[in-house]
């Protein structure tokens, strides 16, 4: 079965369906991990997966991903439910150093004048 490509929006959830993709920009986050926006993904599939949600930290310069800790609508007794991390991006972590040292490129790294 083939699901054309769809984004609908529901109050502050977004639906996205077959093969559709959708950004999802956050604008000035707080500087506070703990009440800095973030972008919650859930899978509705026939193969189950964790919730995981996605946050900047701006103290380690970096994307968080969280992956949810037990299920809340389940009532398993040795899991609780939350998040935890799961793992860190760090921002540019994929850019190298330029070789012509422009000042205005964001991949050559400042040179100290003094």
């Amino acid at each position: 079965m083939t699901v054309e490509p769809y984004v609908q929006l529901r109050g502050n959830e977004v639906e996205v369906g077959g093969d559709a993709n959708v950004t999802v920009a956050l604008f000035y986050p707080s500087y506070d991990l703990g009440k800095s926006g973030a972008v919650d993904l859930t899978l509705y599939a026939v193969r189950a997966a964790d919730d995981i949600r996605v946050k900047y930290d701006f103290d380690r310069d970096g994307w968080v991903i969280f992956q949810q800790k037990g299920v809340e609508h389940f009532s398993w007794s040795d899991t609780e439910p939350g998040w935890h991390e799961a793992a860190f991006v760090k921002a540019w972590g994929q850019y190298t150093e330029c070789s012509h040292h422009d000042e205005e490129c964001p991949k050559c790294p400042m040179e100290d004048d003094g």
